[in-house]
């Protein structure tokens, strides 16, 4: 297997990254402050885009829910289900 981040868009696929290792709270604030953040910033300029994780310790970390609350204007995080792993839209794209 080939450890994978990707996001995509009603206006079609953003990044795909490849992990190399194991993904963890640093490696994730990494590609969410390297990645996510400019390429929404430059597909969607001065909108707030909607944006989903789920409950992974990882997505649940204090630095990056502190990002995320640095970044409110540009990303509104959707609620999730405490056991909603199987509605995550991108298992469906795999």
């Amino acid at each position: 297997t080939v450890p994978v981040w990707a996001w995509y868009s009603a206006s079609g696929a953003g990044d795909f990254v490849r992990i190399n290792g194991k993904l963890d709270s640093e490696k994730y604030l990494a590609i969410i402050g390297d990645i996510l953040l400019p390429s929404i910033q430059l597909r969607f300029p001065k909108r707030r885009v909607k944006f989903i994780h789920d409950r992974s310790p990882i997505h649940q970390a204090i630095k990056i829910r502190e990002l995320f609350a640095d970044h409110e204007r540009e990303i509104e995080l959707l609620p999730w289900p405490a056991k909603g792993a199987d509605m995550n839209p991108i298992e469906n794209l795999w």
